[in-house]
């Protein structure tokens, strides 16, 4: 009966996860400098301590970081996200020729805002949304969602809050052995997420994006892939310098050019 109930983006969703668990497992072989016995606990722990410490996640109470945001054609597009302990977090994202966007949350609360500069963009035969931006509903850029959660994950450090942390095996991700943990909230997709096996840093992140194209539309999902490299240590803590978002219709990737840790922001930001 359970099973009768389901939505298909439900199954989705459980498909992929599956799907991951299988090609993960599946490769579980070879060396590893993890060593055996490792747990999902292990794992997140070394990986806070490569990524600066629980002391250094501790004493971030703010942050700015900025840089260029590329699709899989050449725009002159930037971003820049604003973090604020414990719960706040927004990102700007200056589109070429579509606009600047807002998106984030404010005390657990989800907020978004927007200035379109061409609305006669906003059709799906027009090569920009072919071609890898895209839009939901209100002509936000689809990348802003996805953008703000991965910026968002990088800077958890206590992961008590979900419901299930579970290691599933091990795979190769950029050609290196990579153990693939998988997170299950309370209210939501799961996401699989793969650490380094030798660095414990965050290499990759699966999730399932939900795509709306309409207002009263039929929501749809689909697996989006973030591959982080190129890691830098700012304000006590090591973060990727490049992040790369990769979806059926095309990649995006950021290049982060400037952090800065403990800074004053505007409450404005987050309304």
């Amino acid at each position: 009966m359970l099973l009768l109930t389901m939505s298909k983006l439900t199954i989705f969703s459980l498909c992929v996860v599956v799907a991951l668990a299988g090609s993960a497992c599946a490769q579980d072989k070879g060396p590893s400098s993890a060593g055996n016995g490792i747990t999902a606990a292990m794992i997140l722990e070394k990986n806070v301590t490569a990524s600066g410490g629980r002391e250094a996640f501790q004493r971030l109470q703010s942050m700015v970081v900025s840089g260029d945001l590329g699709y899989s054609y050449p725009s002159p597009s930037s971003f820049s996200f604003f973090y604020r302990a414990p719960a706040d977090d927004a990102i700007k994202m200056q589109v070429y020729k579509f606009g600047t966007f807002w998106r984030g949350r404010h005390g657990g609360q989800p907020f978004s805002r927007g200035a379109l500069e061409r609305p006669d963009l906003l059709t799906v035969n027009h090569p920009e949304l072919r071609m890898g931006i895209g839009t939901n509903f209100v002509g936000e850029p689809e990348s802003i969602r996805v953008v703000e959660q991965d910026l968002r994950d990088l800077l958890e450090w206590d992961f008590t809050g979900y419901e299930k942390v579970e290691l599933i095996g091990r795979t190769e991700v950029n050609q290196r052995w990579a153990l693939a943990v998988r997170f299950t909230p309370h209210k939501g997709d799961s996401v699989m997420r793969f650490y380094d096996a030798e660095t414990f840093l965050l290499v990759r992140m699966d999730r399932v994006e939900r795509l709306r194209p309409t207002k009263d539309g039929q929501e749809t999902g689909r697996l989006v892939q973030t591959y982080l490299s190129d890691y830098k240590e700012s304000g006590g803590l090591r973060l990727p310098r490049v992040i790369r978002i990769s979806r059926p219709q095309g990649d995006s990737e950021l290049k982060l050019s400037h952090i800065e840790a403990n800074v004053k922001i505007d409450d404005s930001v987050f309304q």
